[in-house]
Order: structure tokens, then sequence, then C-alpha cells
């Protein structure tokens, strides 16, 4: 393996065939960061002079599939075809559930928790509803379903300046 180096403001950055793969910087206080990279540039390896360390898995798209700290952190996530969150899990305990439109639009949000939320949007992917469990709800002035639209007739008159005096 034949590595080349480049300093890049004050990281030294070491390619592999052209390709990043490891990253060090060092600050003026001693604080240390190495880095590791994927053919993909992805992230995989995270590791600074406290001791903190984090790994990450990527699918063959490039999303964050897994990841573990040091501390003993970790998170899950699937994907759909159009790399929406379709699932979040992560080792304290907090789990949800995301679905997606046809133009990738969340239109449903469910947490471990039970807090749920509802989004409908326009031809134009604007969001013109929103409804959650705990009660609250909300339309888009633009939207006809609106309470405060519904059976209101709006007359615009054109609005001209007078410039007789």
């Amino acid at each position: 393996m034949k590595l080349t180096k480049k300093t890049i403001e004050n990281e030294d950055v070491y390619f592999e065939n052209g390709v990043k793969k490891y990253t060090h910087y060092k600050d003026s206080d001693g604080f240390e960061i190495w880095r590791e990279f994927d053919k993909n540039n992805n992230e995989i390896h995270y590791k600074d002079s406290d001791g903190f360390e984090i790994w990450r898995e990527f699918d063959k798209n490039n999303n964050e599939i897994h990841s573990k700290d040091s501390d003993g952190f970790e998170i899950w996530r699937e994907f759909d075809k159009n790399n929406n969150v379709i699932h979040y899990k992560n080792s304290r305990g907090s789990e949800y559930w995301s679905e997606y439109d046809k133009n990738n639009n969340e239109i449903h949000y469910k947490s471990s928790r039970g807090f749920e939320y509802w989004r409908e949007y326009d031809s134009n992917n604007n969001e013109i509803h929103y409804k959650n469990s705990d009660g609250f709800e909300s339309w888009s002035d633009d939207n006809p379903n609106n309470p405060k639209n519904v059976g209101v007739e709006v007359d615009i008159q054109p609005f001209t300046f007078n410039t007789e005096e």
C-alpha cells in the first residue's frame, strides 16, 4: 500500500491510489484527531486524543447503517430504495419508523415513546397539513381545506395608483 501525503489547513491527508484514506489533525494545544475513510470517502473510523472513538458501517448507497462509539452507544438505521430512513434504533432505547410518499416526502412518523405525526403535501411537494398525536394540527394558508379558508370567497381587485392631483 503506497500512501501519499498532502497537508490541507493543519490536517495531514493520506491518499491511497488517489483516494483519501486517512487524516490526522493536531491543534496548538496538542489535541489530535485521526480519521479513516472507505473507498467512497465515508468516515469509517474516528479517534481523538481524549480517547473517544466511533466506528461506522455504510450500505452500497453510502447510507450510514450502523455506528458504535467507545462509550458503547450504538445506532442502527434502515433505508428504503430512495435512501430515506425508514427505521432508526439506538442502544438507549429510542426507536422510530417513518413512511414516505412517492416524492420522498415524509408522510408518517411514529416513535417508540408513542409520539406520532402525519403530513400531507400538495402537488408541488409543499406541506399543507400536519397533525400529531398530541392533538396539534396545522394547515398551510394555501390549503383549500384549511378551516380558515373553507367557505371564504376572496374578491381581489387590482390596485392602481392615482397619479392625478
